[in-house]
């Protein structure tokens, strides 16, 4: 198993930080259909970005965000496709 400890953020008076765990478990269930498949990536993604958000300094979360787009960077190196119109290019 591996742990990871990270700092939390300093609250602000009446406003307490969460001490957040985060276990990360069991494989992935299989899916008969993409939409049940996308439910249940975009559920997860919600929840432990929702414990990211309210726990991390918001300059470990900020750089946070910017690492993972850029692991993910070389997966946007297509084209956007060609304009519906000339209209669109307009």
């Amino acid at each position: 198993m591996k742990t990871v400890c990270v700092h939390k953020a300093k609250p602000f008076p009446d406003e307490p930080i969460p001490d957040v765990q985060i276990e990360i478990g069991p494989i992935v269930p299989e899916w008969k259909t993409v939409e049940k498949a996308d439910a249940f990536f975009t559920d997860e993604a919600i929840k432990l970005e929702i414990a990211l958000y309210e726990s991390l300094p918001g300059g470990t979360y900020d750089r946070l965000t910017g690492l993972m787009l850029k692991r993910k960077a070389s997966h946007f190196c297509v084209s956007h496709g060609m304009p519906e119109s000339e209209e669109a290019t307009k």
